[in-house]
Parts: structure tokens; C-alpha cells; sequence
């Protein structure tokens, strides 16, 4: 908590083993009880544990694998990272670009505890997340920098800027890709069978 009360610009990465492990509902009062002080991102196997409509809720991160750039160059503009759930793989962490400094993470998963670096094996998750969403109070919180909500959009008018040059050529995957960024709407629900698409989902 101290390092996180001593940050100027502190972020919570939301990672896949907190929805595994059903660590969801401490995560959400962790986030609740930042009180909109700590901007929120997700990694692409974390997906659907945070909600886009959270005010502080500025993307996915995947290293160079992010969206679009502004989400990737927002996220190393933190200072301090809380990363809850971590799984570190070649694809969430897009391709290993995900390079994120140690000296700046605070890492916790079911099997240890990271902080800078130091590992600890004898306290995990399912200990720590409760009692950190009950222990943390905001007035200690600096207020992170503010990024505008439309980072995301930024992929949209690349999109359409692109699909207007199209020329009349056969579908592809990638014409299919684009469809979907444009066809989904809030709340729907989107079935993945693995496969090579399965890799562009991190854009949605």
C-alpha cells in the first residue's frame, strides 16, 4: 500500500487468473474503494473482468500488441503498477513486448507475490487481494492522470479511413475482423474457438 499511496500516477492491470482463481468480486472492491483516483487496464486474457464503462478504464495492454499506440504509451506513463491475476504467456503478453519495469510492479497471482522484483511464495492472491480491497483507503491515493475515454476510437477511424480505400477484392479474415469492430455492440457476448483470429480479438 505504501507504494502505491507514493505514486503520482498509479495503475491496476486486471489479469486472466483473477476471473480462474474467482477473485473477481475482491478485485471490484479494490477498484470501487480507489474511488476513481487509479486508471484501470486490462491484459487480452483478462478481458471482461473490468467493464468499459468504469470511468478510469483506458484499454487493453498488450505491449506492442495494444490496440493502438496511445493505450501502450498511456500505460508506461505509470509510475506505479498493480498487476492482479498475472499470467505470462506469449500472446497476453503480446509477444513479450509487454515489458513492463520491475522497480514499477506489484505483482500477484495463485502462486506468489512480486513486489519490484522480490518474490515471495509464502502469501498469494487468494490471501492478499481481500484484505488489500478492505485495507486501502483513497484519501492516501494521488489522483493518476486522466487519459481521454476515446483511445479506443482511435482503432475505429483508422478502420474506417481504411475501409474507404478498399478496392473490390475477395473477403478475408482481416475484412471479417474489421466487420466485427464495427458490428459489436455494448454487452454482447463473443464466442472465440482457437484459432489464427482468435489473436485479433485483443482489438475488440
Amino acid at each position: 500500500l505504501n507504494l502505491l499511496y507514493k505514486s503520482e500516477n498509479p495503475s491496476i492491470l486486471a489479469d486472466y487468473y483473477t476471473k480462474n482463481f474467482r477473485m473477481e468480486s475482491d478485485f471490484l472492491k479494490l477498484v470501487e474503494n480507489c474511488h476513481d483516483k487509479v486508471n484501470l487496464y486490462e491484459t487480452f486474457m483478462g478481458k471482461g473482468i473490468l467493464s468499459g464503462d468504469e470511468s478510469r478504464f483506458v484499454g487493453t495492454y498488450c505491449g506492442k500488441l495494444s490496440p493502438n499506440s496511445k493505450i501502450e504509451e498511456s500505460f508506461n506513463e505509470s509510475d506505479f503498477i498493480l498487476q492482479i491475476g498475472s499470467c505470462v504467456n506469449e500472446v497476453n503478453y503480446g509477444f513479450y513486448t509487454a515489458n513492463i519495469p520491475k522497480e514499477k510492479l506489484v505483482e500477484m497471482n495463485q502462486d506468489y507475490i512480486s513486489i519490484q522484483g522480490e518474490v515471495y511464495t509464502n502469501v498469494s492472491m487468494m490471501q492478499l487481494l481481500p484484505v488489500l480491497s478492505k485495507r486501502i483507503n483513497s484519501n492516501n491515493l494521488k489522483m493518476a492522470k486522466n487519459y481521454p475515454k476515446d483511445l479506443n476510437l482511435i482503432r475505429e477511424a483508422e478502420l474506417i479511413s481504411k475501409n474507404s480505400k478498399k478496392n473490390l477484392l475477395p473477403l478475408s479474415e482481416n475484412d471479417f475482423h474489421d466487420f466485427l469492430q464495427n458490428f459489436i455492440a455494448k454487452d454482447d457476448i463473443l464466442i472465440i474457438e482457437t484459432c489464427s483470429f482468435m489473436f485479433s480479438t485483443h482489438d475488440f
